[in-house]
């Protein structure tokens, strides 16, 4: 089997991180074990961190048992699930999973997944009996919420007296909320008893856990792979990863601020997907038809619908991965409206700009002290990682810059709170928008010499006033 193998350089979180995806040609279809596949993705992800990364690991026992540790904190954080028997039927292979990768076989990673499923399916059936009668407060108990502390249960009662009291907690949260709204002032419905509350937060609870289990219990094989393999890149360092086709597809137009599709945003409850939004100037918004709160029932590729998917009850990415296409390509969807009528509609698919992630910039209120301030806000370092390079976020800003000069303003406010970096050549271009010329940053890989990226060119956009946001949150780039 071909395997093309590719990295993304990325500045997020304080460091330079790889992004590891891999494609195949004749590739295999359905979520089905593949030993050639699966073997064939884990050795070039070991082959490449190896290569390219800047501190590349010795595959042995010990980089063995950082995965283990890794990927059961990734699958089971909180100690919930798997119970002492289950982690002894593991541990045998906590110093074999360097030996699996290599070798590319999957073991360790079938015997979580059966595992997780048994656990799932149980624990489903205890908080459902848990929350089926009213719960008992008057016991003084404690509860644990953090991992790291707990030691796996060890056995079964013990784990369901864990769920128990995790179910009373999460009512009894809800429960104090409502009886705090009840006793503010403003308040002004009919006040309710603490019997009726319990009844509405234990419902809401089971509810709320009822969708998360049928999340779990629709996750497919090729999404768990992707958390144990993201367990291996990440004992490399916590900052790359690897990337499934359709992760690398939405890092991409996170990255860009465009994808190619119809520009509607969906949301999905379990059972149904909905538009909650349709993107201005799209080819939805053009179409005309459909509308934020429409339910998409079927998708068919093409002018009909005659070869219709029912998607109702599909994973939501998996309903988005049948709307998106090529620009220039047909979607056509059953869609119910909100008065329960249904309606086919057909939709050709372009370029849509996500325009809310790019940089915008305003005129604060003059005063006579302050003059004029321009105001820029810049969400993330965005970048067009493909050859044709549309994308620019060190060009939006310069533009944003040009207005703000024409408006006459006495200083500039660069907002960068919240933003977690990004692409690191637009960085180096965007700093060179306030100063003449020099070093902005030094990168170094591990064979050759380090290299400064500079600013060469001596023109200067913005020289005056600069004042520039940051919070907990601004990172890397910013």
């Amino acid at each position: 089997m071909k395997i093309k193998t590719s990295f993304v350089f990325f500045s997020f979180l304080g460091i330079i991180g790889i992004a590891f995806f891999v494609s195949q040609f004749n590739p295999f279809h359905g979520d089905e074990p593949n030993p050639r596949k699966d073997a064939a993705l884990i050795q070039a992800i070991l082959q490449g961190m190896n290569r390219l990364h800047f501190k590349p690991k010795q595959i042995d026992d010990a980089f063995s048992k950082q995965v283990y540790q890794l990927y059961l904190k990734d699958i089971d954080s909180g100690k919930r699930f798997f119970t002492r028997s289950d982690i002894d039927q593991m541990k045998g292979f906590e110093k074999m999973l360097d030996d699996e990768a290599q070798n590319g076989t999957f073991k360790f990673f079938d015997l979580s997944v059966s595992l997780m499923d048994k656990a799932v399916a149980k624990t489903q059936g205890w908080y459902r009996e848990i929350l089926a009668q009213p719960l008992d407060f008057g016991k003084n108990e404690m509860l644990e919420t953090d991992g790291k502390k707990l030691e796996w249960a060890k056995n079964d009662e013990e784990l369901r007296a864990r769920w128990e009291k995790w179910m009373k907690y999460e009512v009894l949260y809800r429960i104090n909320d409502e009886l705090d709204k009840q006793e503010k002032p403003e308040f002004k419905g009919e006040k309710k008893s603490f019997e009726q509350i319990e009844k509405e937060q234990r419902e809401k609870v089971l509810d709320t856990y009822d969708k998360w289990f049928k999340r779990m219990q629709k996750t497919d094989r090729t999404r768990r792979l992707e958390i144990y393999l993201n367990a291996i890149t990440n004992v490399f360092d916590p900052h790359s990863g690897y990337f499934s086709p359709r992760e690398k597809e939405n890092f991409d137009i996170q990255m860009s601020g465009k994808l190619e599709g119809i520009g509607a945003r969906l949301q999905s409850d379990g059972e149904k997907t909905s538009v909650t939004e349709i993107v201005p100037g799209g080819p939805a918004w053009k179409q005309g038809d459909l509308q934020p709160k429409d339910v998409i029932m079927k998708v068919a590729q093409g002018d009909s619908d005659l070869e219709s998917l029912d998607v109702m009850g599909w994973d939501i990415d998996d309903v988005v991965s049948k709307i998106r296409g090529s620009k220039g390509t047909r979607v056509t969807l059953t869609i119910q409206k909100p008065d329960g009528s249904e309606k086919v509609i057909t939709i050709t698919r372009d370029v849509v700009i996500m325009e809310e992630g790019f940089a915008k910039s305003l005129i604060l209120s003059e005063t006579a002290k302050q003059g004029r301030v321009g105001y820029i806000y810049l969400p993330k370092f965005y970048a067009d990682f493909t050859p044709q390079g549309l994308t620019s976020c060190a060009a939006d800003v310069a533009d944003e810059i040009e207005k703000l000069k024409r408006e006459n303003v006495n200083g500039v406010i660069l907002d960068l709170r919240g933003n977690g970096g990004g692409s690191l050549r637009d960085v180096v271009q965007m700093s060179g928008l306030f100063i003449e010329e020099g070093p902005i940053v030094q990168v170094k890989n591990r064979t050759r010499r380090p290299e400064i990226m500079s600013d060469n060119d001596p023109r200067v956009q913005w020289g005056g006033p600069l004042v520039v946001m940051v919070n907990g949150f601004s990172a890397s780039a910013s």
